[in-house]
């Protein structure tokens, strides 16, 4: 049996029918017990995928998508995650296309994935094409999930993916603290952080640097 987006579930009768659910075509690689690779049925193309360093779709993407509405952010967190890859044009174009089916019912499953995107290896990248496909993504008034991105400075990017990837919370604080307070209040509530935590940690980014001398000073009394 497997489940199905709807909800619903649903019995197969042979392992084609598990990957006919699969939204990418590389997940659709598989091997068997004897270490032979078997392709998606009737694709050609899915080890080509690999090769080119591209993240393609069994079905046409905007199709995808609209299967799918939150595989549209497991899409960007592929980015985060693996080097050289690249979005196509017209994949990015889905995205902006499809990203409104995202509902309230996706909400916890949303924060999940974005925290995921946070604790990749190249989180910057993934804040990035989130800002570019689905900045405006709401799902209550006045509540724009990802309006915090637009704030964060361009050299703050640059430095996130060189904090310890496992501390989130640090992460998020050195992103929060560009951004205005009413809307690092909005994002601390989404996504359910540690206020307390978030603001004495960007307190700490903020202090400026000391000199050596004064540093190790500081230490020792």
């Amino acid at each position: 049996y497997v489940s199905k987006v709807d909800g619903s579930v649903e019995k197969i009768k042979c392992f084609e029918d598990i990957l006919r659910h699969r939204i990418f075509l590389h997940e659709s690689i598989t091997i068997d017990a004897n270490g032979k690779m078997y392709n998606f049925p009737g694709k050609l193309d899915a080890y080509k995928d690999v090769n080119n360093q591209i993240f393609s779709t069994i079905l046409d993407v905007d199709e995808a998508f609209k299967k799918d509405p939150l595989s549209m952010l497991r899409y960007i967190k592929k980015f985060a995650s693996y080097r050289l890859f690249k979005p196509l044009p017209e994949q990015i174009n889905a995205l902006k296309n499809n990203y409104k089916l995202l509902t309230y019912e996706h909400f916890s499953d949303v924060i999940e994935v974005v925290e995921e995107i946070m604790s990749a290896k190249m989180p910057d990248i993934g804040l990035i094409m989130i800002n570019a496909t689905m900045s405006d993504l709401t799902f209550s008034k006045n509540n724009q999930v990802f309006e915090f991105i637009k704030y964060i400075k361009k050299d703050t990017l640059k430095k996130l993916r060189k904090l310890e990837r496992f501390d989130l919370i640090s992460r998020w604080a050195f992103i929060l603290k560009d951004v205005p307070e009413d809307i690092r209040s909005k994002t601390i509530k989404t996504f359910k952080l540690d206020a307390t935590r978030i603001n004495w940690i960007i307190k700490y980014f903020e202090l400026p640097l000391l000199p050596e001398k004064e540093y190790k000073q500081a230490l020792y009394d």
